[in-house]
């Protein structure tokens, strides 16, 4: 029987940005969470994996909700509905 490791829910700034999707240096720009510090030095600052979810949970992305027919009219710059009355 193997035993898993448990995913750690406390993230080094490396691992933080990769669990985003995000390069290093974009995460530091953009990422609003603040770290928490477990022991001192630069070392000891960690990104926490609930507060992570919770702003990428908050996090407007319409793009994601559009229809087939808005990506379609997106891509082409035009409005399809529009087109079918040429």
């Amino acid at each position: 029987m193997s035993r898993r490791t448990p995913e750690p829910r406390l993230l080094m700034r490396e691992d933080a940005a990769r669990y985003c999707s995000m390069s290093l240096p974009s995460f530091l720009r953009n990422c609003p969470v603040a770290a928490k510090r477990v022991f001192d030095g630069e070392r000891g600052l960690r990104w926490d994996r609930f507060d992570l979810d919770r702003w990428i949970d908050s996090l407007d992305c319409p793009s994601v909700e559009k229809t087939p027919e808005e990506w379609l009219a997106g891509l082409d710059g035009n409005d399809n509905r529009a087109r079918a009355g040429h």
